[in-house]
């Protein structure tokens, strides 16, 4: 099931789906095309709230769960740049569906998009960031170790709550 690259928003339907809230998201802004070289950029021209976390070296931390049913539209999520590996772990209804680890250089803090989806530009630095759309029926989680102690993990999200 795709519903395309918008969200529904409060109140739409999609087959036997409702959505009934939208959470990591200024109310007042809606949800278009926007241009994500980092998270910090990306919540503030998409108006999601970036989250912030100092990670413990060689820790699994969950940095995001939800229960219940809904679909996940955006999660993105990034260490700053020169910051050593990582490794970014989803989990759609306890199955591991996204396991990445990444090795950041210097100046290298472009966010990895766990769902949704980028186009790079023939020029410029900015990638264009389309929300996605995967729905769950009981949980989502998202999981982040790091190899250095001390970096500042930042992620953020757009998830739907489904009726």
């Amino acid at each position: 099931m795709n519903a395309g690259q918008f969200p529904l928003g409060d109140g739409r339907t999609l087959g036997a789906r409702r959505v009934v809230g939208v959470s990591g998201r200024d109310p007042s802004v809606g949800q278009n095309v926007v241009y994500a070289p980092t998270v910090s950029a990306f919540s503030t021209a998409a108006g999601l709230v970036a989250y912030s976390a100092a990670m413990s070296a060689a820790t699994r931390t969950r940095i995001y769960s939800a229960t219940g049913r809904g679909a996940v539209r955006i999660m993105l999520v990034e260490l700053p740049a020169g910051a050593a590996n990582y490794r970014i772990e989803a989990f759609l209804e306890g199955i591991r569906i996204y396991d990445r680890t990444i090795a950041n250089g210097a100046g290298e803090a472009q966010a990895q998009a766990v769902v949704g989806f980028t186009t790079y530009p023939s020029s410029g630095a900015f990638n264009n960031l389309f929300p996605d759309y995967l729905p769950f029926d009981a949980s989502f989680e998202v999981y982040l170790t790091i190899t250095q102690a001390g970096q500042t993990a930042k992620w953020c999200y757009l998830v739907e709550a489904h009726q």
